[in-house]
């Protein structure tokens, strides 16, 4: 039987009185076996760490006790492997800034020993460490990304560890109450003496709608429209600046960005002249969908999309993709292996509302696309 030992005692006895006798009591989980038994054959109740107990006693004639001696040792027997997955989802509040929920799927921890249990730690980031939960509501004090760790344990019924696992991931506190004036160059389109600029202005105050918009184009000119076009009479280098105001009637917030423009009038890999000058074109970010790009072999979908993205399509071999924001800032990154027709899952949950650009490349050939995430 898988769950069987065969128990030997080796145990000496000297100087026993006359008429004296010897009684060996071993102490088993469930059950005590008392006697004078050389091998003791017992079956466990269960798999996991079991703990023995050998207890040797001297009598005199009257059955006095003369001493004792102790000894015991662990026994592990395997059951089914327990698998410990510290993987976790987050959401974000709607209504209070900076606050998230971490959620731990019930399939965190599989195979757990009869008589034992799963044990939860979830750590904040900020000095805030939580056990035994699998939903935690926390509220940072300060907005921006925090790295938060789960680690999942299965215990036995004596609570020894039979596995462990920690996953640590970026998680976005989000203000709420805040203004985003960001915008970014569309470098695949861009060409030809026209560069285009993808306004992604956004505001998360609850219920707020951006009331104001101003652009100052770095060449002695400005612009209150949202989306304005602007032509430029020479190529150069410009200081872009973008400004925003919005407020729901109680709360209001206002932010700025500037960022440099660069035209070379030889033309470049992204931004091609044509000409002595170039026109600048401010587009909509609410309008990007699937039809602002042509797909030859792949395609990404749901766009806009809220917390998963689905890559399919035809490609060979090992596929990487990686997830960039308008900084140029790599979030996201993973492979897979194609084989024909494929589909892949990215898991963008963890990332705020906005524009992205998602870069999927094998050996032989790169693609594109503009991703917008919003909640």
């Amino acid at each position: 039987h898988t769950r069987t030992g065969w128990f030997i005692d080796n145990s000496t006895v000297t100087n026993l009185p006359p008429g004296g006798s010897v009684e060996i009591v071993w102490n088993f989980p469930d059950s005590i076996a008392t006697g004078q038994y050389d091998t003791v054959v017992y079956t466990f109740p269960q798999p996991g760490v079991h703990y023995i107990v050998h207890n040797l006693r001297m009598y005199d004639a009257n059955h006095n006790l003369i001493c004792s001696s102790f000894t015991g040792d662990s026994v592990f027997f395997p059951g089914t492997p327990a698998s410990c997955n510290g993987y976790f989802n987050y959401t974000q509040s709607s209504t209070i800034p900076n606050e998230v929920t971490i959620n731990i799927p019930s399939t965190a921890v599989q195979n757990i020993p009869a008589g034992g249990s799963a044990s939860y730690v979830i750590d904040m980031g900020d000095g805030t460490v939580v056990t035994g939960q699998t939903s935690y509501t926390h509220t940072f004090a300060s907005s921006g990304y925090h790295n938060v760790c789960v680690t999942a344990k299965a215990l036995d019924s004596q609570g020894n560890e039979w596995c462990s696992n920690t996953r640590c991931r970026s998680v976005w506190a989000d203000p709420l109450t805040s203004c985003n004036a960001s915008f970014y160059l569309d470098s695949v389109n861009s060409g030809n003496g026209t560069v285009y600029i993808w306004n992604n202005a956004s505001t998360n105050i609850p219920g707020g709608v951006i009331t104001s918009y101003y652009w100052n184009f770095g060449d002695g000119t400005s612009s209150t429209q949202a989306f304005p076009t602007h032509v430029y009479s020479s190529p150069g280098t410009y200081n872009l600046c973008f400004a925003i105001g919005a407020t729901n009637g109680s709360v209001s917030c206002i932010d700025t960005v500037c960022r440099t423009l660069y035209v070379d009038s030889l033309g470049n890999a992204h931004f091609k002249t044509g000409g002595p000058g170039f026109t600048l074109v401010v587009k909509d970010a609410n309008t990007i969908g699937l039809d602002n790009y042509s797909v030859h072999t792949l395609e990404v979908f749901p766009n806009p999309a809220k917390d998963h993205l689905t890559i399919t399509g035809s490609m060979e071999g090992d596929v990487n993709w990686q997830l960039i924001d308008m900084r140029g800032t790599l979030m996201h990154s993973g492979s897979a292996r194609f084989n024909g027709h494929e589909e892949v899952g990215v898991d963008v949950s963890g990332f705020p509302r906005g524009l992205y650009i998602l870069r999927v490349n094998n050996t032989n050939t790169t693609e594109h696309f503009k991703i917008k995430l919003d909640r």
